[in-house]
């Protein structure tokens, strides 16, 4: 019995080394692209096999997508109103900044202006009141005899109340008439000459008033009485009989008539401010002085009075600035420069606050919203750059970068996308609307060890190639890899430059396609197992296939090359 199983132990070892040779059957005519291929003699025969050579390696992660404006506004009202102007029309060229409508509204002019009235009202107020605050004190306007007192300490008294009358008995008054053709020489304030008969002799005097209304002569001529101020030398009485001369530009000039000395009406004393008498410095019949200070007064509210003024001020003056800062908002701008692709309001129209009156793309800088599937979305960074092609400009790339990734994705028919926002750096013959294929650069690698995909195989849970050997059994090696695409994969440990390895027949034995995966008789294995532990997506170009039969939004494409590049 242990002689049988010996033997059949030795079947399935000669067994298994036939199934490898099987495995390599010559099929240089489906090898991808131009990599050096060729046939070697082994025990088993002549076999397909592909030499190990350095190049480099890219790999993009593919989207689709819809051209859109990177800018593109609503303008919006930003007050009420009647539409009055549409500046703009469909498809028209505006600048940042350009109006494009205007609105009306008669009712916020008025009420500005009104709430401006109140606020001048308010300020006069306050001003008023600080000024009464300076006056807390009543002074005497003219020298002479303080003949009447009517205010004691303790007195309350109003703004403009008659306090007391200075009398002036150094100074006498007269009144004289004089004809029309006189009146239109004189002057308040011109000199004049008053003749005393009872003493033959003049003294000088001065205008101090002119009636306005004239009054009926003795002759029926028209008179106007003409009051002159002179100086009581001391033997002065008021009764006596006097005639002034007046000294004019055009002459002198005596009036028509005699008139009579007499007292100066004395002069009232007025309390400037409101409030009570804390003092009185002078007594009734006392000689007073010009300047000096007859009464102290005080006003305790007039304080809280000027602070509640100036805070109803300042309550007016931000609700004037609120109305002014409504009145641009009757002018509508453009927020960006552009093409206006809507105009949504007609004059006439009543519009509120957010309605919408236009609309303004920049057509100036185009983008797409691209999905790419979550398997991929790690691979992707804003910065990235992008090639973008369409059908509508077939033969040509346009350039892009990744500028914006969706931080949640969206979950349909069991596939999770990320959306990634793509800026086009060159844009000529682009349109909004076209549909355009995104490749995102996400990897490259330069001057690697290269293998086309279809030379590796998985095994026993082992990444093996054949090795071949001239007239001499091809031997699997374990290798490690790094980046893939979909034809090439980096060879990172197991194999030297120039070395060959044998290709696996496709499945079907013909052809060039893998579907089912790639076996080496008699062992078991699968799909070549994408790098780095992710998972190949399906649906893609790629050769490579998984066990998912997913369809992600975007597909992982690539290309090799033997030529130098970046790694990135």
């Amino acid at each position: 019995m242990r002689r049988l199983w010996v033997w059949v132990a030795a079947v399935v070892a000669v067994l298994a080394v036939a199934g490898l040779w099987l495995g390599w059957l010559p099929a240089p005519g489906w090898l991808p692209g131009p990599w050096p291929a060729g046939r070697t003699e082994t025990a088993g025969g002549r076999l397909a096999t592909v030499r190990v050579q350095r190049g480099d390696l890219s790999v993009t992660v593919t989207g689709t997508g819809t051209l859109e404006p990177a800018t593109a506004e609503d303008i919006m009202a930003e007050a009420a109103g009647t539409v009055g102007q549409i500046l703009v029309k469909k498809g028209d060229k505006v600048r940042a900044g350009q109006v494009v409508a205007r609105l009306e509204n008669e009712g916020q002019t008025l009420d500005l202006e009104a709430q401006k009235l109140n606020l001048e009202m308010r300020q006069q107020e306050l001003a008023d009141m600080e000024k009464d605050l300076t006056q807390m004190q009543v002074v005497i306007p003219q020298s002479g005899k303080l003949q009447e007192l009517r205010v004691g300490s303790g007195d309350q008294v109003n703004k403009g109340m008659m306090v007391a009358t200075i009398a002036d008995p150094a100074h006498l008054e007269l009144v004289a008439p004089v004809n029309v053709a006189q009146r239109q020489d004189l002057a308040v304030g011109q000199e004049a000459e008053v003749f005393l008969p009872d003493f033959l002799s003049s003294v000088s005097g001065r205008v101090t008033k002119i009636s306005g209304a004239p009054r009926g002569g003795e002759t029926g001529g028209a008179l106007y009485d003409v009051t002159v101020e002179l100086a009581n030398p001391g033997a002065l009485r008021p009764g006596m009989a006097a005639r002034p001369t007046f000294i004019t530009p055009a002459g002198r000039w005596q009036a028509v008539a005699e008139g009579q000395l007499a007292e100066k009406e004395p002069v009232e004393v007025k309390a400037p401010v409101a409030g009570e008498v804390r003092h009185v410095f002078f007594a009734q019949g006392d000689m007073v002085s010009a300047g000096a200070k007859l009464l102290d007064l005080a006003n305790d509210s007039l304080s809280s009075q000027i602070e509640s003024k100036k805070l109803q001020i300042r309550q007016a003056e931000i609700t004037v600035a609120a109305k002014e800062a409504d009145l641009p908002k009757m002018v509508i701008a453009s927020p960006i420069s552009g093409e206006v692709t809507e105009v949504a309001a007609a004059p006439g129209d009543e519009v509120r606050v957010g309605s919408p009156v236009a609309k303004v793309a920049d057509y100036t800088r185009l983008e797409a919203v691209v999905p790419v599937d979550e398997l991929d979305i790690a691979k992707v960074h804003p910065g990235q750059e992008v090639e973008v092609t369409t059908d509508a400009v077939p033969g040509r790339k346009f350039p892009g970068r990744v500028t914006e990734i969706a931080t949640e994705g969206t979950a349909q028919g069991g596939v999770t996308s990320f959306d990634v926002r793509v800026a086009l750096d060159s844009q000529e013959g682009l349109r909004p609307g076209m549909t355009i294929t995104a490749s995102i650069l996400v990897a490259t690698r330069t001057n690697v060890l290269l293998l086309p995909l279809e030379a590796v195989q998985e095994t026993r849970g082992q990444t093996v190639v054949m090795l071949a050997q001239d007239g001499g059994q091809p031997r699997p090696v374990p290798v490690k890899l790094g980046l893939a695409d979909v034809r090439f994969v980096e060879v990172l440990n197991g194999l030297e430059e120039g070395q060959e390895v044998l290709l696996p027949l496709p499945a079907g034995g013909t052809g060039n396609n893998f579907s089912g995966g790639f076996r080496i008789p008699g062992m078991p294995g699968g799909g070549f197992p994408s790098p780095q532990g992710s998972r190949s997506p399906a649906g893609g170009s790629s050769s490579q296939t998984s066990g998912s039969d997913r369809t992600p939004a975007a597909t992982q494409r690539s290309s090799g090359s033997q030529g130098g590049g970046d790694s990135r």
